[in-house]
Formats: structure tokens, sequence, C-alpha cells
């Protein structure tokens, strides 16, 4: 058993014992190890109202604990809702919580249709295993949730074989739990799919480190137009999403990476760091600066004191701005308006001219390009100089004939 399609109709098929068959199987341990996950999260938003989400939510046994053990921690939930692809399932919880507000949507987890930044948690148990499209599950998980929010995720992972507890729990798994459930349900097959899926799943360490490769989103009004881009990458909210790293590497389509130097770089300490913008282009620059912001490196801690507007630059230099001869540029072209105007005022930690065209080069490269250098970490706006990139690249032709068009 292996398609999802499978998967669901297995659950359909037990979804009439599920809930008596968790008990006797797992001795009643597993409502213990709900209470303790729900109660641990709720701590988080004592005297809040929150919006939750359980993900495979079965037959409602994690909603009945969050609607039950809210109280308890002064959280008050406004909106509640289970999301399954099995209907068996949502049968039965429907019959549950027919009269306490729940929302049901019966869906895959990673096409649930819940609006963007819904809810305060995210809870799944034993059922991310089962979901095949994990990746896009994971990123629709960060999709609904709010920034801040929290993911609760309760499952079985796969542990290493060693011991006598090891051996007794694989014996109790593949012999003794199939008979058990397949008494119960009537469906062995299920039952024996369970050490199966826990075997073929991931262990700790691996998921975790599969959690942690997430993706943030932005609305779509800040990819409209350049300004709205500059917008968002001076604006707090964009900085305070990656609180939890030291430096974010900007990196937009048109870049290309020749070396893997980014440990190196994040070791330097700087600030900020861009290709040099060496030119009088449009009007940008008379002398050169450091740099463009399309392939850049910043430190998250400096940009949220810059960019928070409570902080003591914006309070000072945002009147300044205001009556300033390039303000219109400077709200169009956000590297500009940091390595020009706020470094003028609040300066940057930023490497020389000479070592930033290390890092990466953005204009002008068949001038600043030095072969004795060799090639930098990486380069911008590659489509733009595409008759020098070419002859140090080898680029597939429709790429070429693209930049080409365009340029």
């Amino acid at each position: 058993m292996n398609s999802q399609e499978k998967i669901v109709e297995m659950f359909d098929k037990i979804a009439p014992s599920y809930d008596l068959a968790n008990r006797v199987l797992s001795f009643g341990i597993d409502k213990s190890w709900r209470k303790k996950a729900v109660d641990f999260v709720l701590k988080k938003f004592s005297n809040q109202t929150i919006s939750i989400v359980d993900m495979a939510c079965g037959t409602g046994d994690m909603i009945a604990l969050w609607q039950g053990r809210a109280g308890f921690f002064g959280a008050g939930i406004k909106d509640i809702v289970g999301v399954d692809p099995s209907s068996g399932m949502l049968e039965v919880a429907q019959k549950k919580f027919s009269k306490s507000g729940v929302r049901f949507i019966s869906s895959l987890a990673h096409e649930s249709s819940i609006e963007d930044d819904f809810a305060d948690i995210i809870s799944i148990s034993y059922g991310i295993r089962n979901v095949k499209e994990r990746s896009a599950t994971l990123l629709e998980f960060n999709r609904i949730l709010k920034p801040g929010g929290y993911l609760l995720v309760l499952e079985f992972t796969k542990r290493e074989k060693k011991g006598f507890i090891s051996a007794l729990r694989d014996f109790y798994l593949s012999k003794i739990l199939p008979k058990i459930g397949g008494a119960i349900s009537k469906q062995k097959e299920a039952y024996e799919y369970l050490p199966s899926s826990i075997e073929s799943f991931l262990d700790t360490d691996s998921f975790k480190t599969e959690l942690k490769e997430h993706i943030e989103r932005f609305g779509d009004a800040y990819f409209n137009s350049s300004t709205d881009y500059s917008r968002l990458c001076k604006s707090y909210e964009f900085y305070n999403r990656f609180s939890n790293y030291k430096y974010i590497l900007i990196y937009q389509l048109d870049c290309l990476i020749f070396k893997d130097e980014i440990d190196y770089w994040c070791d330097k300490g700087y600030d900020y760091i861009g290709a040099p913008i060496i030119s009088n282009h449009s009007g940008w620059s008379f002398v050169p600066i450091v740099g463009n912001g399309g392939f850049s490196l910043r430190k998250v801690d400096y940009f949220k004191s810059i960019t928070n507007l409570d902080s003591e630059f914006r309070k000072k230099y945002d009147s300044i701005l205001e009556t300033h001869k390039k303000k219109e540029k400077y709200e169009e072209v956000e590297d500009l308006y940091f390595c020009e105007f706020v470094n003028s005022k609040w300066l940057f930690d930023v490497p020389t001219i000479e070592e930033s065209l290390q890092f990466a080069i953005d204009m002008n490269p068949d001038i600043v390009f030095d072969a004795n250098r060799g090639l930098p970490m990486g380069c911008h706006a590659f489509c733009k100089n595409i008759p020098f990139w070419e002859k140090i690249v080898k680029f597939p032709e429709d790429v070429k004939d693209a930049a080409y068009k365009e340029h």
C-alpha cells in the first residue's frame, strides 16, 4: 500500500472502530501524549484568542482536546478547523462536533484552501507519515500559519534497531498490533500498514531538519512593480521573518552562483555585501558604492534595527528623506536607498569595492572582471550582460535566446 488514494480508502474502512482501536492498541497512552502536547502549546497563548487547524484530524481526538484544554490557560478559540481526506473519518468527527461550531474540510493536507495567515496553531497527530506530498504539505502549513504561530506534530519516527527494548517494540508492532487491530476493525491489512509506515518514515533528526527547510511567503502586492518590491525590502516585517537567522542571502532570478563560499562571507561579519554599483547608471550614483541588492548578503539584526519604525535611525532621518532630491529614486530602488542614503547617515559595515568584487559582479563585467582574481562567488543581472558571461558560462540555447531578446 503506497498510493495516497489507497491510504485514504484504508482510513475510510477503519473509521467506525478507529477510536476504540487506538485506545486498546496504545493502552490509552496516546491520550496522555496528546494532552501533554496540547498543554505545552496552549501555554504559549495564555489569555489570547486563537485560531486552530487540525490536519489529518481523523475522528477529532485533537479537536476535542484543544476545546477541552483551552480554558485552563485562559485561551479563547475563535475558529477551529479539521482537515482530513477521509470521508469516513470526517463522518464520525462531524457527528461528535455537530453543535460545537467546528468547521470540517475534506481535503488532502497540501490542498486545504484555508486562507493565508489563518492559524495560530496547526496540529497534526500521527498523520504526517501518511502524507505522500510532504514537501508541498509543509509549504501549505507555512502559508496557513501566522508569523509566530506553532506547528505541533505528534508522530512515530524510525528508530535505531538496537537492544532488547527495540526488539520488543518491533515485535509488538509487527506481530501483536496487526492481530488486535484486525480483530477490532476487521481490517487487518490496515494495521499491518502501521509498522511499515513507521519504518519507511524519517528518523527524528531527519524530520527536524526537513521542518527547518521552509519557505517564507509574502503577498503578491509586493511583486507588482519595482517600487512594491522595494517597499518589501525596506520593511521591518521582511527581516523580522528571518529573526532565527544571522544572515539572509537575496538571490534574484537573474543571478548565477560560481562558488560555494556563503560561510566564508558570513564569517566576515559585514552588515551588507553586494556587487559594487560602479557607474552613473540612470542617475543612480556618481561614485562606486557597495552595493547592488539583487545578489546581496544582509545581516538580519542590523536591517531590523534600521527598518524598525521606532528605531533611532527612522525617527531621525525619515523627515530628511521626505525632502531629499532622490526621494522618488529611493522609493523605487531599495539597494540605492540602503547603500547611498542610509549609509551616508548611519554607516554600514561593508567591504571595500575591491573586496566586494570578489563577492559578486553586477554592472560592466567586461571592465571589472579580473582574470587574475578569478570568478567571484556570484553575479547579478547576467542576462543584461550575456555577451560577456557566455564566454565563461555555457548557457542552454533557450536561456541565451531569451536574454538576447530581452536585452
